[in-house]
């Protein structure tokens, strides 16, 4: 239990002291006058215990925090001695310990934070957005270290809170206290577009068009500035309701609107802490914002998306060799680096997890002390001339293993090793079908779908999208709009729109359509996220099928210089290999593929079998389509596997695939896939052989000629080919 003071409670009730930590730093007495303000080291330990977790500190993660760099017996006596100095500051009520945790007593104790956030999962949305004074901790002097990593944790929590109050405050407001309230939001992020938008309609509706106006321009400028992009469509269509309903000044008009400070173009907000590029690194803020267990709560509406955090443990060494011990330490931090090119979760750095290193922990109280979703952790046994090595995947809040496996291997090159494991781990837990996306697809599925946040639409419409069956490219489609149009600011959604749009291009249903969406998907992915290589790789894809192949020959490198190592880079380079005149690479690149992810999904069978099918290894492309369900082979991938069968004597196979395909897409032909963008004169003339081959229809019927350009044409449909 943890022990309280002897003062009855009724009176420790009524001699609360407050703790302001919105804003600043500053303790109020039991009058309600300001006290001193302690010590650097004093005021960070009062910040971690009022927002300590319901249990508690653990001693051992606030002596991490504060005096890591100390042994662990200095580390042990600086708590005892900084414990009982706070007790002095607050009194002896306020701090309740036992052996192993530390917590503030909340009887003792008023927290602004604590009470900013009861006030906002209440909805009593007012008096919480009152209570938000400025960004936590803002302007003191602190120490550095995990307890500085900690603060970026809550800060950002904090704010994206805030954020959230102002916004559902602003659905509900109108006149000029939406006005206040859409001005106190962009002092948040100036750079909430739909903030923007909500105060151009607010001027506007008033009759004050050219305040409506110069709003657009702070806008777009901001945006420009920050982000080098332009506005979305949806301010700039706005933006021409209000100027083309503008009256024209004239000299007898009445005088002109009065000018107002425009929001977010103001030198010094209230409150700013610079989080004015707050949604440009994003990816950086975003990677410490967590749902804290058994503290966990979500707006359903215009949200920033909370995506999963892992911690990398050191790697036990079980041996105690030098050797294993620098192997133990390097595996650990190329697992750090390499889970940390991954855009959908992000990991906590490595000098914030250090400090478990030789020590037995648990999944779930390290995953509770660093706030995180996931716990990786792991183990290395050197003897004689053989290295093993075992790594687990564990969900933080229950203790649940969710994945483990097994490496032994000779030690001849330990660097090899180190490089080989920490790769795969990598591939096994990010990506698309990667575990971690998975374990937050499971909790999806337990909410009602009214409750669903951006990024779990986004989670669940890249399971859709993995099934490439019709139905399920049409639900993921669905998904993964609604996904944007609750944070159109989520670029890995639109990443996997543009996939699921070039799916369904690939099943015959308004072929031009799709591809055209699924190219605007690819570039609103690169302008949201230009540090995402998977934005790139989707950016090159979308400048292939305008046949542009030198610009996406040049993108896709970026892609892969970017993360040479990421299994979902390179399995997509391998589908276009051979388009840039490197179908030999492509072929020999499905090993390095499947080396990086030996359980490899599905959907890269199917850019394996096109690496082998353009190098004539037609056995080889048969088994990995074989992989592929029959009834989802498409129209871009029935005249490979014909054609493969074909090739190899498999003819009345070849046959009937034929018929298989063309019961499902009638209209299709040798010259309609020939003409089909992203290939080159090499993969064309292939296609064209095997596909006479297997016995296809050759000529493109008129209407599907009409849509191209120059069509190719057979020497049987009055052609040269």
């Amino acid at each position: 239990m943890l022990k309280l003071g002897a003062f009855d409670m009724d009176l420790r009730i009524r001699s609360a002291v407050k703790i302001r930590l919105l804003g600043g730093f500053e303790l109020s007495g039991t009058g309600g006058n300001p006290t001193a303000p302690p010590r650097r080291l004093l005021r960070a330990l009062i910040a971690l215990l009022a927002l300590a977790p319901s249990t508690g500190w653990p001693r051992e993660t606030l002596t991490e925090f504060l005096w890591g760099e100390r042994d662990t017996e200095q580390a042990r006596a600086s708590l005892r001695q900084a414990l009982a100095e706070v007790r002095r500051v607050l009194g002896d009520a306020s701090v309740a310990t036992d052996r192993d945790m530390a917590n503030l007593n909340p009887n003792a104790v008023e927290v602004d934070a604590a009470e900013f956030e009861k006030l906002a999962k209440a909805g009593e949305l007012e008096s919480a957005a009152a209570l938000y004074r400025g960004a936590l901790l803002e302007g003191v002097s602190l120490p550095g270290g995990s307890f500085a990593d900690w603060l970026l944790v809550e800060r950002t929590r904090l704010h994206e809170m805030a954020a959230a109050v102002q916004s559902r405050l602003l659905a509900k407001q109108s006149g000029e206290l939406a006005i206040a309230t859409a001005q106190r939001l962009l002092q948040l992020e100036p750079l909430r577009e739909e903030a923007h938008r909500a105060l151009m309609r607010l001027y506007a509706g008033q009759g004050n068009r050219s305040q409506a106006l110069r709003q657009y321009q702070v806008c777009r400028d901001s945006l420009q500035r920050e982000l080098g992009v332009k506005p979305e469509a949806e301010t700039e269509n706005l933006y021409r309701e209000i100027q083309s309903s503008a009256k024209p000044a004239s000299a007898t008009a009445s005088p002109p609107d009065p000018v107002i400070p425009a929001a977010a173009e103001t030198s010094k907000p209230q409150y700013r802490l610079n989080f004015s590029r707050i949604q440009i690194a994003a990816a950086c803020l975003l990677a410490l914002v967590v749902v804290i267990g058994g503290a966990g709560w979500s707006w359903n509406s215009n949200v920033p998306i909370q995506k999963p955090v892992v911690a990398v443990l050191p790697f036990e060494d079980l041996a105690g060799g030098a050797n294993a011990r620098r192997l133990a330490r390097g595996l650990t931090e190329d697992i750090i680096t390499d889970l940390g090119r991954a855009s959908e979760f992000k990991v906590l750095a490595r000098n914030t997890t250090e400090t478990y290193e030789g020590k037995h922990v648990d999944a779930v109280a390290a995953g509770m002390a660093l706030k995180v979703q996931f716990v990786v952790e792991g183990a290395i046994q050197h003897q004689a001339d053989r290295v093993r090595i075992n790594a687990q995947l564990f969900d933080a809040a229950t203790g649940n293993s969710l994945w483990s496996q097994r490496w032994d291997r000779p030690d001849s090159d330990l660097f090899a090793i180190q490089s080989e494991i920490s790769i795969q781990i990598a591939n096994r837990l990010a990506g698309g079908s990667g575990l971690i996306q998975e374990a937050g697809r499971i909790a999806a599925h337990r909410k009602p779908p009214s409750s669903l946040t951006a990024y779990e639409l986004y989670l669940l419409g890249t399971e859709k999208l993995e099934q490439i069956t019709r139905e399920d490219i049409d639900e993921s489609i669905r998904l993964l709009n609604r996904a944007v149009e609750i944070d159109p600011g989520l670029a890995r959604a639109w990443v996997e729109l543009h996939h699921s749009h070039a799916v369904a291009a690939n099943f015959g249903n308004d072929m031009e359509a799709h591809y055209k969406l699924a190219i605007a998907a690819a570039k609103r992915a690169i302008e949201l996220d230009p540090s995402d290589p998977e934005a790139y790789a989707v950016y090159a894809m979308s400048f292939g099928y305008q046949n542009d192949l030198p610009r996406a020959k040049t993108e896709f490198d970026k892609a892969l210089n970017m993360a040479p190592n990421q299994f979902e880079i390179v399995a997509m380079y391998i589908s276009w290999a051979s388009t840039f005149g490197e179908a030999e690479r492509g072929a020999a690149m499905v090993e390095d593929a499947i080396r990086l992810n030996p359980n490899y999904p599905h959907w890269a069978a199917r850019s394996f079998a096109f690496a082998y099918f353009m190098t004539g290894r037609y056995e080889e492309a048969l088994l990995m389509m074989d992989k592929v369900d029959a009834t989802n082979l498409g129209t871009w991938l029935y005249p490979y596997r014909a054609g493969a069968l074909a090739s190899v004597g498999r003819s009345a196979e070849a046959k009937k695939t034929v018929e298989d395909a063309l019961k499902l897409f009638p209209h299709l032909t040798i010259e309609g896939t020939a003409n089909e963008p992203g290939y080159n004169d090499a993969e064309r003339r292939r296609l064209i052989e095997t596909m006479r081959l297997a016995g296809f229809p050759p000529c493109a019927s008129p209407e599907v000629l009409a849509k191209i350009e120059n069509p190719l044409r057979l020497k049987e449909c009055g052609g040269t080919q």
